[in-house]
């Protein structure tokens, strides 16, 4: 080693500090530059100088101290380039600015750029979160940092890592893209393109993204989810999977905790449990309860057995009902059974049999009558022009019940039933099914029931009460009481040849039929007589309200919606679907389902001559806060009489009123979410800060 060389070695602390004043002084910034650019040495242990070699470095080892405006950044040893403002550091790295905090094990520090590379084991903390990864360039003059090759923030809530992210100190948002997760104790997030709030844990979802928690799984590809109070909006299209069920929609406000959501636009739950979907514009859910509740064109179909059942309402309702004893709904005796008894000897001499020996209630066996059901009972309810369609059975009616377990459905509000050639009318009509089959008919209060046999001619019958019990979905035996009346058409032997028309007034009335045509039939007693054809006019072949209602008649699955005339149907707006509150409907729904369980009868149940139920203590108060849409007598009068319940809605407010809900409903954080999920379109709009943007990527590797 040369001298010159000796005496460039390592040297005392004190020649250090005089080489540093000298190379400060010769490094004095410019009259127009700016003093924050330069970065100042604090500290070093030691300091190595070569001009020859290289005249702009230093070497500086052990404890190095940089400060530069606010930043203090230190190291185990640094390479200082004065003429070029930027130094690099190796070991123990730390920049303290403000309340960040950056380690790692190596950075690459541009003074004019105000720029940080930092390697190897980096990790930012900020008091909020920490954000960990291999590789970070931090950039001080916006205060955002961003990693490319893969890292994680980690806050109080949630632990987020991807391919590429960026995180804005100052506000304490981030955005995260490649391969994002997002893992909290509940449920565990994975997308491509996300943004996070530190702050207030809010992510916003802009790409494909599932979320998946013990209890289920979201599907979005666009949303708001407040991770920390578990609540989101979905929108475009999300679907969100539990327990057996899945609902979809245009846009849903779920809470994961509560374990509900509503959905506005295009709703659609599938419940693969009890195999069964439901349709509409709005839509509510209670996963706790297994309940559903939809509205604007809502549609049920029920798929548990072979026929398929489609019901269209303006309303829906699907109740899951279980770990509670329910009575058993008794049903009709079979009709073989009351075919033998008609058919008895007894019966066809006798000319009016006693109570006793009629069979005015359909029979019940004891065992029918004391069992309880534990089963989980799962029912459709259906409200306002209701219409449904099965293979063999069509109706139309104001409302609807439909019990699986029971395998019956009530059909309330004078609705009409069809079957093959035969209409139904009364004002209630309960239909049981066998399997997939029609098992039996029990129709109460003004019975109208007609055969159409011809274009004009018509087999009529009314009464007060009637049953018809089936033999594969036909009619095999007809039972009618009090105020019977009826017409018949009598036709030549192997013809439709019709020559007389037999028009009877009785007490009772028994029939039996045989390939859908009357076979036996018999008055108890019995008042009128045969006509010829020929004498008689259409006032007589008439029976007091008689109506053929076939144009009503759902023609298939598609028919059981029909617009106004001349009017295309438009989809309802979000303000519109606000007003459905299903969260009120549901507490309805199970509030009716206990009274009937305390009130039920067995034989009134099965006539369909429920009492009222006698309301729950501020149940009065509860009904004149629910709107129900109409507040005339005749509305309530039917709600009373109706053993179900009309859905309720928001009061109808003027447009004054709507402004000032609109107002108070952006003080509601779940409307918050909403504007902020609907105004990414619009930046200018939006209430939230704007991206933070995405710097260009570079590939730091190969430099």
């Amino acid at each position: 080693m040369s001298h010159r060389e000796r005496s460039l070695g390592f040297v005392p602390l004190a020649i250090v500090f005089c080489l540093c004043a000298i190379g400060f002084l010769a490094w004095s910034p410019k009259p127009n530059e700016p003093e924050k650019k330069r970065i100042i040495l604090e500290h070093a242990d030691l300091l190595n100088y070569d001009a020859n070699y290289s005249p702009d470095i230093k070497r500086l080892v052990g404890n190095v101290k940089f400060r530069h405006g606010i930043a203090v950044m230190k190291c185990d040893s640094a390479y200082l380039n004065e003429r070029a403002n930027s130094f690099e550091g190796f070991g123990r790295i730390h920049i303290q600015e403000d309340t960040v905090n950056i380690y790692a094990k190596h950075i690459d520090y541009d003074g004019f750029l105000r720029l940080a590379r930092l390697r190897h084991e980096v990790s930012l903390d900020n008091g909020h979160a920490t954000l960990y990864t291999d590789s970070l360039d931090y950039d001080r003059n916006v205060g955002l940092a961003y990693y490319f090759n893969g890292g994680t923030i980690v806050d109080s809530v949630n632990t987020l890592s991807s391919g590429y992210g960026q995180y804005d100190v100052r506000t304490e948002e981030a955005e995260f893209q490649e391969a994002v997760s997002l893992e909290n104790e509940n449920f565990v997030m994975e997308t491509e393109n996300l943004h996070y709030s530190t702050k207030s844990h809010i992510a916003t979802m802009l790409g494909p993204t599932t979320i998946v928690s013990d209890s289920g799984r979201i599907v979005t590809t666009r949303g708001v989810y407040d991770t920390q109070k578990d609540v989101g909006i979905l929108l475009n299209g999300s679907t969100v999977h539990s327990r057996g069920r899945s609902m979809t929609g245009d846009s849903i406000y779920y809470d994961s905790k509560q374990k509900w959501g509503e959905v506005f636009g295009s709703m659609h739950l599938i419940d693969t449990t009890h195999r069964a979907d439901l349709y509409g514009q709005y839509g509510y859910f209670d996963e706790k309860r297994e309940y559903a509740f939809a509205a604007e064109r809502a549609r049920a179909v029920d798929y548990s057995r072979a026929d398929t059942l489609h019901v269209g309402a303006d309303t829906l309702e699907m109740i899951s009902y279980k770990d509670r004893q329910w009575p058993a709904i008794p049903r009709p005796q079979k009709s073989e059974e009351y075919y033998a008894w008609f058919a008895s000897e007894e019966l066809t001499k006798s000319t009016q049999p006693s109570d006793s020996q009629l069979p005015v209630q359909p029979g019940v066996s004891p065992e029918a009558v004391s069992r309880q059901d534990t089963v989980d009972r799962y029912i459709i309810r259906a409200y306002r022009n209701v219409r449904a369609w099965r293979r063999d059975a069509q109706a139309v009616a104001d409302s609807l019940e439909y019990s699986s377990a029971d395998s019956l459905i009530g059909l309330f509000g004078r609705p009409v039933l069809w079957s093959e050639e035969n209409q139904l009318s009364a004002d209630t009509i309960h239909v049981y099914l066998s399997d997939s089959t029609l098992e039996a008919a029990v129709a109460r209060s003004g019975v109208i029931g007609m055969q159409q046999i011809d274009t004009m001619m018509y087999n009529q019958l009314s009464s007060q009460k009637l049953n018809i019990f089936f033999q594969d979905s036909t009619a095999r035996f007809m039972e009618a009481l009090d105020s019977v009346e009826s017409i018949f058409y009598f036709a030549k032997e192997g013809t439709k040849q019709y020559y007389a028309m037999n028009r009877m007034k009785s007490d009772r009335m028994f029939a039996s039929f045989a390939n859908d045509s009357l076979q036996k039939v018999k008055w108890v007693p019995s008042w009128g007589k045969v006509y010829p054809i020929k004498l008689t006019d259409p006032a007589l072949r008439r029976l007091p309200g008689f109506g053929w209602k076939g144009d009503d008649r759902p023609s298939g699955p598609d028919d059981i919606f029909r617009s106004k005339e001349g009017k295309r149907y438009r989809p309802p707006s979000l303000r519109d679907l606000s007003r459905f509150r299903g969260a009120d409907a549901a507490l309805l729904a199970y509030r009716q389902l206990e009274l009937k369980l305390l009130q039920r009868d067995s034989l009134s149940s099965l006539q369909g001559d429920i009492p009222p139920s006698a309301p729950l203590e501020g149940e009065a108060e509860r009904r004149e806060d629910l709107a129900i849409g109409s507040s005339s007598s005749t509305q309530t009068k039917r709600q009373t009489d109706n053993p179900t319940v009309f859905y309720p809605l928001r009061s109808s407010m003027n447009r004054e009123e709507e402004e000032r809900q609109d107002q108070n409903a952006n003080k509601d954080p779940q409307w918050l979410y909403f504007k902020v999920s609907t105004d990414l379109a619009n930046p200018g709009l939006s209430t939230i800060n704007p991206s933070i943007g995405i710097p260009k990527r570079k590939n730091w590797k190969s430099e």
